[in-house]
């Protein structure tokens, strides 16, 4: 009896399992680009999204993009960051460059962080018109906006983000180009 027991219990332990409802297929969120004309292709890990926040109160809008890869998010990982003051525009280019005032202080657009495969962080970070000699730029544009996701392109000129002592205009850049994505959604107002 106890064994009849003991394979009714097993049965109903597996039927139980396997009437469980499976969550629905993760879409195959993704990002790609070539470093210095090499390319580098990668399948987005679960921490992998873009936040897009509306700060009501200020009119301020982030939208961050975080390509992160594997279980070590400081390496072959591209975080963006897009301050606007304008709703996000499908198919309209954002530039580094282009300046923004933020509490009172001249800032760059946005800003592109690289880590690289050993983890070194790489970066256009610095706005031309405050740092004469700085050469870093990044561009970014949105393509596609779904309820799964949105995708698009990115450039850099990014300079290795530790160094400290060389000239800005001295600096030896690495060219990011040809940047896809396809990443996952998170909105929040606040």
């Amino acid at each position: 009896m106890k064994r009849i027991t003991q394979i009714i219990s097993l049965l109903l332990v597996l039927f139980a399992a396997s009437s469980c409802e499976k969550e629905p297929e993760r879409p195959d969120y993704n990002y790609s680009f070539k470093i210095n004309g090499v390319e580098k292709r990668f399948s987005a890990s679960n921490d992998a999204n873009i936040v897009y926040i509306d700060d009501v109160a200020s009119g301020l809008r982030l939208a961050i993009w975080t390509m992160v890869t594997g279980s070590d998010p400081e390496k072959n990982s591209v975080i963006i960051s897009l301050r606007t003051l304008e709703r996000l525009e499908m198919g309209l280019t954002y530039q580094m460059q282009e300046e923004l005032v933020v509490q009172g202080r001249v800032s760059p657009r946005m800003t592109m962080i690289y880590f690289d495969e050993n983890g070194k962080a790489w970066g256009a970070t610095l706005l031309r018109s405050q740092n004469p000699g700085a050469r870093d730029n990044c561009n970014l544009s949105l393509t596609d906006f779904t309820s799964e996701g949105t995708t698009g392109t990115f450039e850099g000129v990014l300079f290795d983000l530790s160094d400290t002592t060389t000239p800005l205009a001295d600096r030896t850049a690495m060219l990011l180009t040809e940047g896809k994505f396809f990443l996952p959604n998170f909105v929040e107002n606040r």
